[in-house]
């Protein structure tokens, strides 16, 4: 995913499938964004995964690594999963529609719908509920 310039929507499907393939795998979870992956000016980072060795976890700003230490050490959380993209990208378009809001495309790809991720989602050990957290 690091060249991002004319995407087109087959180009993002296949971003989409391979993150699908490669979380199917059991071998934990991988982000859909990594650091390599988006273009910033602030601070972001790569991490190692304390519960999983092998593994690094992407943040991609100061903030958003400090509060996954807090969510790192709130015993009713059980899993944590940065960068997930809500999919699909049809529902974020008809959210964003309803809301009245412009849907993000990709800059240089005439008009790609975005990839819409959270900071982001937890396992909670209430019922397993999921949990989404961002910052925005």
């Amino acid at each position: 995913m690091k060249k991002r310039v004319d995407v087109t929507e087959q180009i993002r499907d296949g971003w989409v499938n391979k993150w699908k393939k490669k979380n199917a795998q059991g071998n934990g979870y991988y982000s859909f964004l990594t650091t390599q992956d988006v273009k910033s000016e602030g601070s972001k980072n790569r991490s190692p995964d304390f519960e999983q060795p092998h593994r690094d976890r992407n943040f991609l700003s100061l903030n958003e690594s400090f509060y996954y230490l807090i969510l790192l050490f709130d015993p009713r959380i059980t899993t944590i999963k940065e960068q997930y993209p809500l999919l699909e990208v049809e529902k974020t378009q008809f959210i964003a529609k309803e809301l009245g809001l412009k849907h993000p495309t990709y800059p240089y790809s005439r008009g790609v719908p975005t990839v819409i991720t959270s900071d982001f989602v937890c396992d909670t050990i209430y019922r397993k509920k999921n949990c989404i957290l961002s910052k925005r």
